[in-house]
């Protein structure tokens, strides 16, 4: 072979060594797929992971503290999405599996008014949150007195339509293997197949509220003429909540401060799950009511056959209305709601002494 043509196929050869090594190297530094299949003691699929970040990456999980409790369902970790490509940053997720009240997300506890909140029920019952947080409910079987809740926190990275569909895809993969892990259930959970967008606020009709025929507040409620504004689903939902915000002058956002917020579950997964609760009684919270629930502002009652959950929050607005005469008892206001929403729900007489 003449030593140019031999010259020729060693730098050829040459080069195609350094490409399969370039390319070695971007893969092993800025995608997973020489990594692990399998996150945080196999409680993750490594490719559900990746799907629910915008970008590419090696991924890195540590284990919390919970990971390490009594309670071989609870854990939490943090994952790290890295690269070396210049200017790219990290992204990191956060997924935990806690124990909290099944009705949680309806009750005072600190958290996003439900009504901004995109709930979904069916195959799985869960949420999403502000486009970067979800949860999912795992099945009743697997609740103590407390339900199993699988979390997921996107805290930095780009949040897209895509990955926000992939984190919950990422939960209900991660509530079925802690359920297959634990044995708590040998029910599959299905991941809905798209997701609607949270409610938007809009102008209240004040004889109407949260689009409820009947349903209105009391005129001692607010100065008349006043703007009401609500944010509610367009249509009644298994998980349906409604915040009222009062005054032309308040900012359109419940989440800031509100006058109160009605909610109605009739999800099976966190009906089963509140009965659990050692706070829950079979007797009714009020006296004379058809039902049975927590207290005063949080009952269950029969809907036509089906278990009805209804729940009232106060919010700011309602605790300063309150320095005025004839100010709406939270009482009456809770009565009102169960009437007049629970009609459209096919509930009759819970209300009834």
């Amino acid at each position: 072979m003449p030593k140019k043509i031999a010259r020729g196929w060693k730098i050829a050869a040459l080069l195609s060594t350094l490409t399969v090594s370039v390319t070695g190297l971007h893969i092993a530094l800025n995608t997973n797929l020489l990594g692990s299949d399998q996150l945080c003691d196999g409680r993750l699929s490594s490719k559900s992971v990746e799907a629910a970040f915008s970008k590419s990456g090696r991924l890195l999980g540590h284990d919390g503290p919970t990971s390490s409790s009594e309670d071989t369902l609870l854990f939490d970790c943090t994952i790290v999405s890295k690269s070396a490509i210049p200017g790219a940053d990290d992204q990191e997720l956060f997924v935990s599996a806690t124990r909290n009240r099944a009705d949680f997300p309806f009750t005072d506890n600190g958290g996003p008014k439900p009504a901004t909140i995109a709930f979904f029920s069916g195959e799985a019952t869960g949420a999403v949150v502000d486009d970067d947080r979800a949860w999912v409910w795992l099945p009743a079987s697997c609740a103590t007195d407390e339900a199993a809740v699988v979390r997921g926190d996107i805290r930095s990275g780009q949040v897209t339509q895509t990955s926000r569909m992939a984190l919950v895809r990422l939960l209900v993969d991660t509530a079925n293997r802690l359920a297959e892990r634990t044995g708590c259930s040998d029910k599959r959970l299905q991941a809905p197949t798209a997701l609607e967008p949270p409610p938007e606020t809009r102008t209240a009709d004040p004889r109407k509220l949260c689009g409820i025929k009947g349903l209105s507040l009391p005129a001692t409620a607010t100065d008349p003429g006043a703007k009401i504004q609500e944010t509610v689903p367009e249509e009644p939902k298994p998980m349906w909540s409604c915040s009222v915000v009062l005054d032309e002058e308040a900012e359109p956002s419940p989440s800031e401060s509100d006058y109160l917020t009605y909610s109605v579950v009739q999800d099976p997964v966190i009906l089963a799950g509140l009965k659990k609760s050692d706070e829950f009684s079979e007797a009714s919270p009020i006296p004379g009511w058809q039902a049975s629930g927590i207290d005063d502002m949080h009952v269950v009652a029969d809907c036509s056959g089906t278990e009805t959950y209804f729940a009232m929050g106060l919010g700011q607005q309602y605790f300063q209305s309150r320095e005025k005469p004839q100010s709406p008892k939270s009482a009456s206001l809770f009565r009102t709601f169960t009437d007049k929403v629970g009609a459209a729900f096919g509930c009759t007489a819970i209300t009834d002494s």
